[in-house]
């Protein structure tokens, strides 16, 4: 690893995905058969990826800028165009950088300590096919730090025992040997949870010996004897869910809380909820999530056949769903107003065309910069109480009972 404050933008590499990669750590390192599997599926892209691919691009030039004391704020580029999607970059992705650059910059000393941003890890002293990119990795006299920003806020993602943050951190570890403490923070600026926006986990030179052992195993197991092994985690964006078997037969035992295999001429029925016992309630709220992508991912799967031959799957066709009414959108605004008026005459007045509502708090609070009038409106709002939801008792918020008036 070249030593010097901070790498030049990288170039791309030929072969930019690895089958080993660390995004993926937590789903090949104990399903080792996903790499085979998931090699059958094209890579799919959404428009959240490729918002977040410009976020990204954002927080790394950013982070240069800081770095190389360009004097240039993130707010220079609002309104500007990423130069990899073509996306305008908005207050909203900028707001988000700025929690990123702050942690960073909590951990980097210019004085002493050398950082990279997206910095291209490689781990071939375990296997050639295990390398990827870390978005920011800061080297410190005796500790390794690796900072990931996700700007994703559908599903939150903790720093302790994370996979892909511990696969840079190997890899990095590879090169600075030296090092014999770690620390990775994960900065997820969007979530509704203030304690999930930043999360951070410190573990010593021994950890990270035995996830290099279980890397290893992993790569070797996925090359000789693959297995599968279904999970949460492991399997919500793995492209090979919608026809996996051991996915199916594991959500089948599942909701069925039954635990002997499930023959296919077995007519599937589940259980009652009111006759689970107390710990296969726990199980089945364990791998909601789980169940509900799963039947998600087959519901998208079973269409795209469908489209293609109607008679694929038995009992089922493809139709177009219900739909609303809308203006057509190759006019513009005035245009379609000029028309509309033109149609109904005096009948009814311009402005009556139009919807007025009153801002929500959240909306308020980011039209009104200044706090301290913020504190003054503070008096006219109020915070009812959310619904009843269901949580693993790890989570902060204190649990709601009848039987609490009783203690």
């Amino acid at each position: 690893m070249a030593k010097k404050k901070a790498n030049p933008n990288p170039q791309p590499e030929v072969n930019a995905h690895s089958a080993f990669g660390p995004s993926k750590a937590n789903r090949w390192l104990y399903c080792t058969a996903s790499i085979t599997e998931e090699k059958r599926w094209p890579d799919s892209t959404s428009k959240f990826a490729t918002e977040g691919s410009c976020a990204h691009r954002l927080a790394e030039l950013c982070l240069l800028d800081r770095v190389e004391n360009k004097r240039k704020k993130p707010s220079w580029y609002l309104g500007r165009k990423c130069d990899e999607t073509g996306l305008e970059y908005n207050q909203e992705m900028i707001d988000a950088v700025h929690a990123y650059l702050s942690v960073v910059f909590l951990e980097f000393s210019p004085e002493k300590d050398r950082i990279y941003v997206e910095r291209r890890l490689d781990g071939s002293q375990i296997d050639p096919r295990l390398y990827g990119t870390v978005d920011c990795l800061i080297v410190k006299p005796r500790r390794l730090v690796v900072i990931d920003f996700k700007y994703g806020k559908g599903i939150a993602v903790h720093a302790e025992e994370n996979e892909q943050m511990m696969t840079y951190a190997l890899m990095a570890f590879l090169d600075e040997a030296k090092r014999s403490r770690f620390t990775q923070h994960i900065v997820q600026p969007r979530l509704d949870d203030p304690a999930m926006r930043h999360t951070t986990w410190n573990y010593d030179r021994e950890r990270i010996l035995t996830f290099s052992k279980q890397v290893s195993r992993a790569i070797f197991d996925a090359d000789t004897d693959p297995t599968f092994s279904p999970g949460e985690k492991r399997c919500h964006f793995c492209r090979a869910a919608p026809t996996c078997e051991a996915l199916a037969e594991y959500n089948m035992r599942i909701m069925a809380q039954d635990f002997e295999v499930i023959d296919d001429d077995t007519e599937f029925s589940p259980v009652e909820p009111d006759k689970l016992t107390p710990d296969q309630l726990t199980a089945v709220l364990r791998n909601k999530k789980l169940i509900v992508t799963w039947l998600n991912s087959v519901e998208a799967y079973a269409i795209d056949r469908l489209e293609k031959d109607s008679r694929s799957i038995p009992e089922y066709k493809v139709v177009h769903g219900r739909s609303l009414r809308k203006w057509r959108n190759d006019l513009t605004e005035k245009k379609l107003v000029k028309k509309i008026m033109k149609v109904v005459g005096s009948s009814i007045d311009k402005e009556q065309l139009y919807k007025v509502e009153l801002l929500t708090v959240a909306q308020m609070e980011k039209l009104v910069k200044d706090k301290s009038l913020i504190e003054k409106l503070k008096s006219l709002w109020v915070k009812p109480e959310g619904k009843p939801t269901l949580v693993p008792v790890t989570d902060g918020r204190k649990g709601i009972s009848s039987l609490d008036d009783y203690e």
